[in-house]
């Protein structure tokens, strides 16, 4: 019964630390509703989804940045998008620019790159910026 109480005590003083820790970081929503810390899978063509990345695993999470590496799955659009077919690659991506948002920091970039080749049929475009989930009460 000592024991039992011993490790309520120590869990009551440690989980505060805790929560409140992970409540200073940044989140990001990109073109979701709904904001996340570390999400497993991000969207970066927001109007079809035929580019996105899952199986992320972050490596840095922090105030500034966070890193991580995953699978892309890109849809080759041919003949055309609702045809095309998803093949997957290895992907890098980075979240940056945090801004306070209505009641959170929330990182309002997101930057990819391929460690081997760039596939011939993704956007020339490397990175896409989103305004806050919420709305933006202070730069």
């Amino acid at each position: 019964m000592l024991r039992l109480a011993l490790i309520a005590c120590v869990a009551a003083a440690v989980l505060p630390v805790s929560l409140s820790a992970a409540a200073t970081l940044p989140v990001y929503g990109g073109c979701t509703s709904k904001v996340a810390v570390r999400p497993h899978s991000i969207v970066f063509t927001c109007a079809d989804a035929n580019f996105y990345a899952a199986g992320l695993h972050w490596s840095r999470w922090d105030g500034k940045q966070a890193v991580a590496t995953g699978t892309a799955h890109a849809n080759d659009c041919a003949p055309y998008c609702a045809a095309g077919h998803f093949h997957t690659y290895r992907i890098d991506v980075t979240l940056s620019a945090p801004v306070v948002c209505a009641h959170l920091d929330e990182f309002t970039k997101v930057s990819w790159r391929f460690p081997s080749a760039k596939p011939a049929h993704l956007p020339r475009r490397d990175s896409e910026s989103f305004s806050c989930t919420f709305r933006k009460v202070r730069p």
